[in-house]
This record gives structure tokens, C-alpha cells and sequence, in this order.
């Protein structure tokens, strides 16, 4: 584990993860956190 490096894979994974993040932001921004959270 000490020699670990990102490979392309974690790249994408960290890059889905971030998008989905922002887009549930904006979301919970725009229609409310309550209507966020019933609709995940």
C-alpha cells in the first residue's frame, strides 16, 4: 500500500464521485434538501 498509485480507474471513480456530489449540491440548491433526499 505504501507504493500505491492512481491508476486510470481511480481517476474515473474519483471524477464520477465528485460530479455525482456536485450535481446532488445544485440539486439540493435548486428544489430543497428534503425533495433532494425523497428523490435519491
Amino acid at each position: 500500500m505504501s507504493n500505491y498509485i492512481f491508476t486510470e480507474m481511480d481517476l474515473v471513480y474519483l471524477f464520477i464521485l465528485g460530479f455525482s456530489v456536485h450535481m446532488s449540491y445544485l440539486a439540493g440548491k435548486h428544489f430543497g434538501i428534503s425533495d433532494t433526499i425523497d428523490y435519491f
